[in-house]
């Protein structure tokens, strides 16, 4: 069994720095906190069962992973409701809820939350396909839930949305009405899970229409009201102009149905199909009494949901 000691050892500093850099405490410079973090995941070091208990008997808090620097331009709106729901359900249960709101890309903040274990478990929001978060709560045995999906998702519990059939279906639509140009509208860089399955239905119904996939019409930018309005203005990356927009919303009134941000129905001549869920409250109790009963070490099968989408066209 790896100890604090063996880490100590293996970065060259002493118990002590090891401990303070675990939980955030103490004058560690942040390249000596940053390798004592790399070690102790490498080690996959945890702390002890007897201290983990106790600390878990003090907090009782379960971790929700919301890189809201990341989201703040774009659908931190909807994922706000998402965090509402997962902590009222969490509070259901007697858990307080810790927001880890860093930026995707400050990975040390993230290892630090998870090596320190100062919560019994994890939601992970705004997953990526390659999502590092993964084996890092794996290598520290934390429980955890996904909201979304990565690439391989083998043994993996998540609840998400089918936003591939949700933007094949909102293309389907389109073309079924005469629109040979649309546009697909990434709320999130292509790395995000419900971005990179957004496109993939999109293709699937461009081919079986016999329609070109172009690059130059697929955008991915935030929803802010200043994207929305340059996509209303219906011109293409080359120019080019276009007719309709599919858009993924997971909660279609609250981002779409504003024609004031100059992207609701009325607000131009451009058709919008979008596609998204109603059912984020069930979406959030489902990720939350999962995870509970693997806090609880409760047997159950892994749960993998998928839950389907809505279309509207503006």
């Amino acid at each position: 069994m790896v100890t604090i000691r063996d880490v100590a050892r293996e970065v060259g500093v002493s118990i002590t720095t090891v401990s303070h850099a675990l939980n955030g405490k103490g004058s560690v410079s942040p390249d000596t906190r940053r390798r004592i973090l790399e070690a102790a995941a490498r080690l996959e070091y945890a702390p002890n069962t007897t201290a983990r208990s106790l600390v878990k008997r003090q907090t009782n808090a379960v971790g929700i992973a919301y890189p809201v620097p990341d989201l703040v331009a774009s659908s931190s709106t909807t994922l706000g409701v998402f965090v509402s729901a997962l902590a009222d359900r969490l509070n259901h249960w007697g858990y307080n809820t810790l927001l880890a709101t860093r930026s995707y890309d400050d990975r040390d903040k993230f290892l630090q939350l998870v090596a320190s274990q100062t919560v019994d478990g994890m939601v992970v929001l705004d997953v990526r396909n390659h999502d590092y978060r993964v084996p890092l709560l794996r290598k520290f045995k934390m429980p955890f839930v996904l909201m979304g999906r990565c690439l391989d998702n083998e043994g993996l519990d998540y609840v998400d949305i089918d936003a591939e059939q949700g933007a094949y279906e909102a293309t389907k639509a389109l073309i079924a009405v005469g629109h040979r140009r649309i546009v697909y509208h990434g709320a999130a860089d292509l790395d995000m899970g419900y971005t990179h399955r957004g496109l993939i239905g999109y293709q699937r119904a461009l081919a079986e229409a016999a329609l070109p996939f172009q690059n130059a019409l697929v955008r991915i930018q935030a929803p802010v009201p200043r994207a929305l309005a340059l996509l209303a203005q219906g011109l293409a990356a080359d120019g080019t102009a276009y007719t309709a927009v599919v858009t993924g919303s997971l909660s279609l009134e609250r981002n779409l149905g504003a024609a004031e941000d100059g992207f609701g129905p009325g607000s131009s001549d451009i058709q919008i199909a979008a596609y998204g869920t109603d059912r984020i409250f069930d979406m959030a109790g489902l990720a939350v009494d999962r995870l509970v009963a693997v806090m609880k070490s409760q047997s159950q099968d892994m749960m993998q949901r998928l839950f389907p989408t809505k279309v509207k066209v503006y």
